[in-house]
């Protein structure tokens, strides 16, 4: 029953992706023309999280959401240092735990 419920779920992650992967071509079509082709990766995250995350059942942590928000210390210009924000450092961990029996 363990081996079904993977590859099914496999399947829909794939899927998942494949559609995601279509809507970020044409997002970042758009984008482009629009003028705003640097802000494609955040549309296809959001995508991506409001797509995925439901059919997937995953939830989404932000762990020391706290600290995006202050500079202490930390000489930063520009539009993000004026209004209080720091730089985002992105790190992914997965984990499929398979147990072969």
């Amino acid at each position: 029953m363990a081996k079904i419920i993977f590859y099914t779920r496999l399947t829909l992650y794939t899927i998942t992706l494949l559609l995601v992967s279509f809507l970020a071509v044409v997002e970042g079509f758009i984008l482009t023309i629009a003028g705003k082709r640097l802000n494609t990766n955040y549309y296809v995250a959001r995508s991506f999280y409001y797509i995925a995350g439901p059919l997937m059942g995953w939830k989404f942590i932000v762990e020391g959401e706290e600290n995006l928000w202050t500079l202490k210390g930390v000489g930063v210009e520009g539009e993000a240092g004026k209004k209080g924000r720091s730089a985002v450092m992105v790190g992914n961990h997965q984990r499929c735990v398979y147990r072969h029996s």
